[in-house]
C-alpha cells in the first residue's frame, strides 16, 4: 500500500516540503496507516501479554529469558508511539527503525546468553515442575529464592507466601537440620501436622565464581510410605522371630549346604548352642547310617527334582544322646537367595510309647488269643458234659414216664414222680448251663416274632401262683394295655420264670406283684416286686454276675445261680436292659424293658 499511495491515498493523502525546512517532506496519515498501526499495536499487547504471563509460572533463567522478550518488544511499541504523539527529539524522525535494532540486540542477548531456543533450561524447568521431591534453593543469606511446588505442598501455607523471606522464619524445623548439615549430608525429619510425614532431608551447596558459596539447594524427600513399609517389615520381622524362637519345633536354614539359621529349640534337639550350629556343613548331626541318604535327598532337592518333603531320621546330640526326629523341608528366599527351611519335631517320646503301645498290642494280642482258647476249650467241655449228662438223662426220663404208666402202688408211685421231677430239673439246670456258655462265646440268638407280652405274663402269673400259694404267699398281676413287641416267647418265658421263682424262693410271707405297662413312647417296662429280705448294696452289685453270687451265712441255696445271668443275656437280646433296687428287709424289684419295635 505504501508503494501504490500515488495511486489511491490511503497511507498518506497529503506530502508537502515543510515550510521551515523545505528539505524535509510533512505528511498526513490516512486511513489504512491507522489500521495498520491498531492491528500492529494488538498484536504487539497481546504477545506482551502471553509473555508477561509467563514471567510468574517460570523461575530462574527462564523468567529471565521472558523480562527480556517483553523488554525487547516494548522497545519498538513506545519508539512508535513517542513518533505517533509528536514527541520525537527531531521533528518528522520516526524513532521505531532504531528501537528494532535494540529489540533485536536484546533478542541476541536472550538467545545466545540466556539460550532462549535450547530444550535443555526448558526441559529441566518442566522436571523440576514435576518432581515429586521439593526442592528450595537459598541464597547465601539464608534467604529463600525458589522453590518448586512440591516444596510448596510439603511445607504448607508457611511456604505459600516463603519467597523472599528467611528459612528460619518459614520453616524454623527446617532451618535447625540446615544449620547442622554439611555439603552432601542427609538426614530424616518428621513432620508432625495434620497428617504425619517423614521427610530425607539432603543439603548441595551451590558454588560461584572462584568456587565462592553463593548459596544452598535443600531436597525434601517424603519417605512417609518406605517409613510405613519398613516399620510393617520390622514388625513382621519382630513377630516371625518372636515365633520361631518360641516354637517348640526346631527351625533350620539350610543354603548351599550350610546352616545358616537356627533357632533356640535347636539346642535342646542337638545339644549344641546356637552358634556351634550356625556354620556347619550338611549332614552335620545326622546318625552315620543315614548321612549319605539325607545328603543324596538334599542334592536332588537342589537340582530340581522330586524328593520326600517329610520324613523321619535319627539326629545325634552332643552329649552322645540319639533322638528320633520328624522332619518338614520346604522353600523359602533367605537374604535373596533359595534356602530350605527344615522344621524338626523331636519325637523320641512318641517313638518309645509306640514301641511301648506296640510291645503291650502284642501282648494283648497273645492274652487275647490264650483267651480265646480257652472259651473254646471250656466251650467244648461244656458242650461235652451237657452231652454226656443228657445222654443218660435222656434214658432216665423216659423209663421214669414209662414206669409211671406200669407202677399202680402208691408208695412206688411217689417214688417214680419224685425220679421225673428231679430228671426234669436236673434237665433244666443243663438247658440253663448251655444257654449261658453260648452267650458268652456270642452264639445266643433269639427268635423275634409279633408277641403279646400281657398273655405272657398271665401264663406265668397262673403257672407259679400253686407254687406261691403253697407257701402261703399272695401272687398279683397288674396289667396296663400293652403294645405288640418283637420277641422270642421262649425266651422271654424263661426271663419271666426267673425273675418271679426268685421272687417266690426269697419271700417268707406278703406276696409278689407282677406288673406290666408302658415305660415311654419306644418302650414296654415290666416290674417283679417282692415282699422278702432285701439286699446290701454289696449283694446288688454282681447280682447278674454268675461267678459272684454271695451267699449269707446260714442261707441255702439250690440251683446253679445262674439265672439273673440268663435274664440278663436274654433281656440284652432284646436290646432291653434289666435292673434291680432293694433295701434291706424291705424287699427288691426287679426291673426290665424291652423295645416296641425291635429289629430281626
Amino acid at each position: 500500500m505504501a508503494f501504490t499511495n500515488q495511486w489511491h491515498g490511503l497511507v498518506w493523502p497529503d506530502i508537502q516540503p515543510s515550510p521551515d525546512n523545505p528539505s524535509v517532506l510533512v505528511w498526513q496519515h490516512g486511513l489504512a496507516f491507522w489500521v495498520f498501526c491498531y492491528y500492529s499495536y494488538l498484536t504487539f499487547l497481546l504477545g506482551v501479554v502471553v509473555l508477561w504471563r509467563k514471567v510468574f509460572m517460570q523461575s530462574g533463567k527462564m523468567q529471565r529469558q521472558s523480562i527480556f522478550l517483553i523488554i525487547g518488544t516494548l522497545i519498538p511499541i513506545g519508539a512508535n508511539t513517542i513518533y505517533l504523539l509528536g514527541y520525537s527529539p527531531v521533528k518528522g524522525l520516526d524513532l521505531t527503525p532504531f528501537a528494532f535494532a535494540v529489540s533485536g540486540l536484546l533478542y541476541a542477548i536472550t538467545i545466545f546468553q540466556y539460550r532462549f531456543m535450547d530444550i535443555v533450561p526448558v526441559a529441566r524447568g518442566a522436571l523440576v515442575e514435576r518432581m515429586p521431591d521439593g526442592i528450595v534453593v537459598l541464597n547465601e543469606e539464608g534467604v529463600i529464592a525458589d522453590f518448586d511446588p512440591a516444596a510448596r505442598e510439603i511445607g504448607g501455607k508457611g511456604m505459600q507466601s516463603g519467597l523472599g523471606q528467611k528459612l528460619g522464619l518459614v520453616w524454623p524445623q527446617l532451618d535447625v537440620l540446615r544449620q547442622q548439615l554439611e555439603d552432601g549430608q542427609h538426614t530424616e525429619m518428621l513432620v508432625d501436622g495434620a497428617v504425619k510425614k517423614y521427610l530425607d532431608v539432603s543439603l548441595t551447596e551451590i558454588k560461584g565464581n572462584r568456587g565462592k558459596i553463593a548459596g544452598q539447594l535443600i531436597m525434601l524427600r517424603d519417605i512417609t510410605e518406605r517409613r510405613e513399609i519398613e516399620q510393617t517389615l520390622r514388625e513382621s520381622e519382630a513377630r516371625y522371630e518372636a515365633l520361631v524362637e518360641q516354637s517348640n519345633e526346631g527351625v533350620l536354614i539350610v543354603q548351599n549346604g550350610e546352616y545358616r539359621f537356627a533357632n533356640r529349640t535347636m539346642e535342646e534337639i542337638l545339644g549344641y548352642g546356637v552358634e556351634e550350629i550356625i556354620g556347619q556343613k550338611l549332614p552335620f548331626g545326622v546318625v552315620g547310617e543315614e548321612m549319605e541318604e539325607i545328603k543324596e535327598r538334599y542334592d536332588r532337592r537342589q537340582a530340581g527334582e522330586a524328593a520326600p518333603s517329610i520324613y523321619g531320621l535319627r539326629l545325634k546330640r552332643k552329649d552322645g544322646g540319639v533322638r528320633d526326629i520328624e522332619i518338614n523341608v520346604g522353600t523359602i528366599s533367605y537374604e535373596g537367595k533359595l534356602a530350605n527351611i527344615v522344621t524338626l519335631r523331636d519325637v523320641t517320646e512318641r517313638k518309645l510309647a509306640e514301641r511301648k503301645l506296640e510291645e503291650l498290642y502284642q501282648e494283648e494280642k497273645r492274652l487275647r488269643g490264650s483267651l480265646q482258647e480257652e472259651i473254646e476249650k471250656r466251650s467244648k467241655y461244656t458242650r461235652a458234659l451237657v452231652h454226656e449228662l443228657n445222654t443218660p438223662l435222656t434214658s432216665i426220663l423216659a423209663s421214669s414216664e414209662l414206669l409211671e404208666t406200669e407202677v399202680s402202688d402208691d408208695t412206688l408211685q411217689s417214688l417214680v414222680q419224685n425220679i421225673r421231677r428231679s430228671s426234669q430239673n436236673l434237665e433244666q439246670r443243663i438247658g440253663e448251663l448251655i444257654d449261658l456258655a453260648r452267650g458268652e462265646v456270642g452264639m445266643s440268638k433269639i427268635n423275634a416274632v409279633p408277641l403279646d407280652l400281657g398273655v405272657i405274663l398271665k401264663e406265668i402269673v397262673s403257672e407259679m401262683k400253686p407254687v406261691g400259694e403253697g407257701k402261703g404267699l399272695k401272687i398279683e398281676l397288674e396289667l396296663e394295655q400293652l403294645p405288640e413287641i418283637l420277641g422270642d416267647r421262649s425266651r422271654l418265658r424263661q426271663v419271666m420264670s426267673n425273675l418271679l421263682n426268685n421272687a417266690i424262693k426269697f419271700t417268707v410271707k406278703g406276696g409278689v406283684k407282677v406288673r406290666g405297662k408302658v415305660y415311654d413312647q419306644g418302650n414296654v417296662l415290666v416290674e417283679v416286686e417282692d415282699s422278702g429280705r432285701g439286699m446290701e448294696e454289696d449283694e446288688v452289685k454282681d447280682l447278674f454276675d454268675p461267678y459272684r453270687r454271695k451267699v449269707r451265712a446260714g442261707e441255702r441255696l439250690s440251683g446253679l445261680g445262674i439265672g439273673l445271668a440268663l435274664a440278663r443275656q436274654f433281656v440284652e437280646l432284646h436290646r432291653g436292659q434289666i435292673w434291680v433296687t432293694s433295701q434291706p428287709g424291705k424287699g427288691s424289684i426287679f426291673r426290665f424293658t424291652l423295645p416296641v419295635g425291635l429289629v430281626k
